[in-house]
């Protein structure tokens, strides 16, 4: 058959009740297909796990449907997408008829192929098409480093905060902060300093959820503040 269209992926929300789910576009084996599961909220993905999480019909160069055992949730989605395995399966047997229909699927496998990498591009940072710039590569991941553009200007680099005089967050306590990104740890984290009384009183403004609380806590944190930080 031909491939009419670019398509080589879907996404489905959750609804708790949905367990059918159709794939538009044609694959040729299971096993050739990404089955990931978000969280809305947080953004975590999960690559979910065939004969395990799902099952797959269809196939063999056309469509098909992805039947999760679990409907998946409300506040989450499956993203199906295509995978094709780069080998060339097909093999010619000299003065054998032409395999006219065996051929065409090999074709089929091959735009398959291109087709994934154009979408996976098509998710990619890219320089503009006048950029004289090339070759520009992502730094190495490092613990409380930020990427910039390095004084040339010709790529980028990972650097670190402190050395730049710049301050990262969550604020440690000995710059001013709270060395903490929840109520409650900044809580604990303060409580070193901090007597069983003070801390009592900014625990029970917090917790108490009324227009009034948030009054009481502002109080609270100001005192606290002036005690400890001045």
């Amino acid at each position: 058959m031909t491939l009419h269209t670019l398509l080589c992926r879907v996404t489905y929300m959750g609804d708790d009740v949905t367990e059918n789910f159709a794939i538009p576009f044609i694959f040729f084996d299971s096993q050739e297909l990404l089955v990931i599961k978000r969280d809305l909220k947080t953004g975590f993905e999960q690559s979910q796990k065939i004969h395990v999480d799902y099952e797959v019909k269809g196939g063999s160069g056309k469509i098909g449907t992805v039947i999760a055992f679990d409907p998946p949730k409300t506040g989450v989605s499956w993203t199906i997408i295509r995978k094709t395995s780069p080998k060339q399966p097909v093999d010619y047997v000299s003065n054998d008829l032409f395999p006219a229909e065996t051929h065409e699927q090999a074709l089929d496998r091959l735009t398959a192929m291109i087709q994934e990498i154009y979408e996976t591009l098509d998710r990619c940072l890219t320089l503009p098409f006048s950029s004289v710039y090339k070759n520009v590569q992502l730094p190495e991941p490092g613990a409380g480093k930020y990427w910039r553009w390095n004084m040339t200007g010709t790529n980028l680099e990972a650097v670190d905060l402190a050395n730049k005089g710049l301050i990262g967050l969550p604020l440690s306590i000995n710059e001013g902060g709270t060395g903490a990104n929840t109520a409650d740890l900044a809580w604990r984290n303060l409580g070193q300093f901090a007597s069983s009384e003070d801390i009592s009183k900014g625990r029970d403004a917090v917790k108490v959820a009324t227009p009034l609380s948030l009054v009481r806590q502002t109080r609270v944190l100001k005192n606290l503040s002036n005690k400890f930080f001045r």
